[in-house]
């Protein structure tokens, strides 16, 4: 069946033949009027001048002239005595002659007129019908799991512009795609990654507990068996934890306070987890600085971030080592020092060391490889940058900024 639009265009089509034929019609009727017109001029014109001439005979020429269609009278007698011309002939005939090829050539003109829009339309359906079908092939492919064709078109035309879009849509779900594998291959590395971490303590605890359940053992390896296992359980709930807050994060769902904090308390309460590590590798701690200086920050997740710095930065300090922690505080940050003489961390490690799960080649056995992932995910959340700077043998300085919103 033909397509409404079609239909309406052979209906405009027709509508504009008849409309031309009518139009050729008309200037037919006042082309005829005009040549009668003259004609009845030029007959008065002879008839006058024979009754001049002849005024005896004005009542039989007058009845002549009404009876008779004056147009085919044998004009040889009226020409023979000069009544009329060889040009005057000439003229009613030429006259004729242009009436009849001004019919023919409207007609003529109408027809071409009409081929030419039937042509014109069919190629242009025939070229809309074409990209049609080229979009469809596209979309099937699209549908397919290819998105390498580009179908983009520079043209003018709504068509051209829905392939554009459609374009553009099959790059964004080649995006969508691309992202969607990447986050599942993140998933598989990070559920492998935490079923590593979960499994080595449990095997442990395993096998201390096998240990225990044969009732060998006694006294004081009972006692060190028990607080090795209360530790693992503490790593475990430690891992989980951690884990559920980078989820929240990760997630969106966790909401960053703007609270006005004092820089020296915040250094403060993310020194309260690892104090009593500290005292027992005998280290020291030096905060120097703007220590009365404040900062607008989420204090509790902030605090988070610190502890797993200062906690790196203890566990890679040697027994007597020190931790200066420098502040500093001007009208477009400020800025944080957390500086150790520790093992550093090796060159090849450094472009890594905030990768969720990487373990540089001097990280203790403990580590996960979560806590500086997490610091950084928490300070980017707080408008702020974290940069590192390391040297084997002499030691890592981690530098924090947090940047003030009014500027």
């Amino acid at each position: 069946m033909l397509g409404k639009k079609r239909k309406q265009f052979i209906l405009f089509e027709l509508c504009l033949f008849f409309s031309c034929i009518l139009f050729a019609v008309i200037m037919t009727n006042v082309t005829t009027d005009i040549y009668q017109k003259h004609v009845y001029e030029r007959e008065g014109t002879l008839l006058k001048k024979v009754i001049e001439e002849h005024p005896e005979n004005e009542e039989e020429m007058i009845q002549l002239y009404e009876k008779t269609d004056f147009r085919k009278v044998d004009t040889s007698v009226l020409e023979k005595y000069g009544y009329l011309t060889s040009d005057d002939l000439k003229y009613f005939q030429d006259l004729k002659q242009a009436h009849y090829n001004l019919l023919v050539s409207q007609i003529i003109f109408v027809t071409l007129l009409f081929i030419v829009l039937n042509i014109a339309y069919i190629w242009y359906q025939w070229n809309q019908d074409r990209k049609l079908k080229e979009l469809d092939r596209y979309l099937l492919t699209v549908l397919a799991g290819n998105y390498n064709l580009d179908i983009r078109d520079y043209e003018d035309g709504i068509l051209s512009s829905l392939k554009n879009d459609v374009y553009k849509m099959s790059v964004l779900l080649k995006e969508d795609k691309e992202r969607a594998l990447e986050q599942q291959k993140y998933l598989e590395s990070v559920l492998s990654d935490i079923s590593h971490q979960l499994r080595t303590p449990l095997t442990s605890m395993y096998v201390m507990n096998d240990l225990l359940s044969d009732g060998k053992v006694r006294g004081k390896q009972k006692k060190e068996i028990l607080n090795k296992n209360r530790a693992q359980l503490e790593r475990i709930e430690w891992l989980i934890t951690t884990l559920l807050k980078m989820s929240q994060i990760d997630a969106g769902t966790v909401t960053f306070k703007e609270e006005k904090v004092v820089t020296k308390e915040l250094i403060k309460k993310a020194l309260e987890p690892i104090n009593i590590p500290i005292e027992l590798k005998k280290q020291t701690v030096l905060i120097v600085g703007d220590k009365k200086s404040t900062v607008i920050l989420d204090q509790k997740w902030t605090v988070e971030a610190f502890v797993n710095l200062l906690k790196n930065a203890h566990e890679h300090t040697p027994v007597g080592g020190m931790i200066i922690i420098k502040i500093t505080d001007n009208p477009l940050f400020t800025e944080f020092l957390i500086q150790d003489n520790g093992t550093g961390i090796a060159k090849e490690d450094l472009p890594h060391i905030f990768e969720r799960f990487y373990k540089g080649k001097n990280s203790s056995s403990e580590s996960i490889g979560i806590g500086l992932n997490m610091s950084k995910t928490i300070i980017q959340k707080e408008n702020g940058t974290i940069m590192v700077d390391s040297t084997e043998g002499k030691g890592t300085t981690f530098t924090i900024r947090f940047y003030k919103a009014d500027v």
